[in-house]
């Protein structure tokens, strides 16, 4: 749960995230240390990490993190569910290149956010420049030891190589794809597969269909994209199911983005 405090010594107000159990503890701590040594503009602002102990042995986790006005409201997520087709198009031009601008900083950081989705984009209303990445739970540090397994994310907005048996456990093109997406959603008002169902088994079952044959639901005949066809070429390019195939880095999608309009 999440709650807005003001900090005594400067009257600053702040959110302050708190962890229900000791079972999450592991991610919860990992995202307070990836935060407090990464900064940028972009990028939700770490303050603190308290760590409680009560009488039982238990713990109590507390991450202290810039308050980001409008919150939860503020979202993408939130946004594009309150907007009948989509963001206005020229907000969505200036909220990417700052999300983009973010997760160059965290690749190359070696850091690889492995959650980009709306849910964990910041939009502020009237404000685009404000726009922030948060959520590091499950991020992904490249420069410490290789892990295996399966990879933990959000299914909606997972790259179809993450699926694959013996596959990789998440790069800088897997966050593209996943920021791909979310600029369809953001385009259009609706997401670029039809929503997987509620039911996980099922849910996982139709993502390893779709990650079979990737690609060929997704609907470039909309109007956003009709109009100004360079739009597509960008979300083509960074949704490819070849990783290879998809944009080397954030850098190179930002710098598409910002020409967008060019035909």
């Amino acid at each position: 749960e999440v709650f807005r405090a003001r900090r005594v010594g400067d009257g600053r107000a702040v959110a302050i995230k708190r962890l229900f159990s000791d079972l999450q503890s592991r991610r919860f701590i990992k995202e307070a240390r990836l935060l407090q040594r990464l900064r940028h503009e972009h990028l939700v602002e770490y303050i603190d990490f308290v760590d409680v102990e009560d009488v039982a042995d238990s713990h109590n986790y507390f991450l202290v993190m810039e308050l980001l006005p409008g919150m939860p409201g503020q979202t993408l997520r939130s946004r594009i569910k309150n907007s009948a087709a989509g963001l206005d198009l020229m907000e969505c031009l200036e909220l990417f290149p700052h999300y983009l601008e973010c997760l160059q900083y965290l690749h190359e950081k070696k850091i690889i956010h492995r959650d980009i989705k709306p849910a964990n984009l910041y939009a502020p209303l009237h404000h685009p420049g404000g726009a922030k990445v948060f959520d590091l739970g499950i991020a992904r540090d490249i420069s410490g030891t290789a892990t295996s397994g399966y990879v933990p994310g959000t299914l909606e907005y997972m790259p179809p190589e993450l699926a694959r048996e013996g596959g990789e456990r998440g790069s800088p093109r897997s966050d593209i794809y996943s920021t791909g997406l979310s600029f369809y959603e953001a385009l259009t008002g609706r997401p670029a597969y039809k929503r997987l169902p509620n039911d996980e088994r099922e849910a996982f079952q139709q993502f390893l269909q779709r990650a079979s044959s990737p690609g060929e639901d997704v609907d470039y005949d909309l109007p956003i994209f009709t109009r100004y066809p360079r739009l597509a070429d960008i979300v083509r390019k960074a949704i490819d199911s070849r990783p290879d195939t998809r944009y080397a880095n954030a850098a190179g999608m930002r710098r598409d983005d910002d020409r967008g309009l060019v035909a």
